[in-house]
């Protein structure tokens, strides 16, 4: 669910969006209810609630397989960094009767089980979203005067961010984005841009977490 916090930030990205004059014609989001809300609490905050939304799996958050519901904090100690970061960049598959399944719940609703993934690096999530982007977004920003905003986990906006801008996975893999912080996308130029008052420092290097 979304944090206090996170309703904050989704409220704050609204005004910033505002306040840069920043318009859009359709909500992208994954199926994270999240994401959801955070959807429509910034439709809300825009007084936009005529602007639909679409929920796609494709827009799910990367998945860790086995390390999914595991305390990043208390996982890294016990493995060592060295370990833990490996795992991470190619993480082991779920166990089938595992309860953080995501077919068992919304978020997998409508996957076709072939397409479930149990487990994804970087650039596997890349390449689950970048059809997506190419069937579906991309076809729409091509319309005369149309723009979108997508709302997704920082894990699958840097692999989406890789297979749209030519920026290398490895500095993709530790690019910081903030919570709350929207991020303008040029599909003419391929560039991106941070809306808001860390667009002078932006992009940065993630710290560890």
């Amino acid at each position: 669910p979304l944090s206090e916090l996170g309703e904050q930030q989704a409220v704050e990205a609204a005004r910033l969006l505002l306040e840069e004059g920043i318009c859009f014609d359709h909500v992208y989001c994954s199926k994270l209810k999240r994401t959801i809300k955070t959807s429509w609490l910034l439709l809300e905050e825009l007084d936009a609630f005529d602007i639909p939304i679409t929920q796609a799996w494709q827009l799910n958050e990367r998945m860790y397989g086995a390390l999914t519901g595991l305390n990043k904090k208390a996982t890294r100690l016990q493995l060592g960094e060295l370990h833990y970061e490996q795992l991470r960049r190619e993480p082991p598959p779920m166990e089938d009767d595992s309860c953080y399944d995501p077919s068992r719940g919304s978020v997998g609703r409508g996957v076709p089980p072939e397409l479930m993934p149990r487990k994804e690096s970087f650039e596997d999530t890349t390449r689950r979203v970048m059809p997506y982007w190419n069937d579906e977004i991309l076809p729409r920003l091509h319309e005369t005067g149309k723009s979108v905003l997508i709302i997704s986990s920082k894990n699958l906006l840097r692999s989406l961010i890789v297979g749209i801008t030519d920026l290398p996975i490895d500095q993709a893999v530790e690019l910081d984005i903030p919570n709350g912080m929207p991020i303008a996308f040029n599909p003419k130029d391929g560039t991106l841009r941070a809306v808001g008052p860390l667009a002078d420092s932006w992009p940065r290097k993630a710290e560890s977490t």
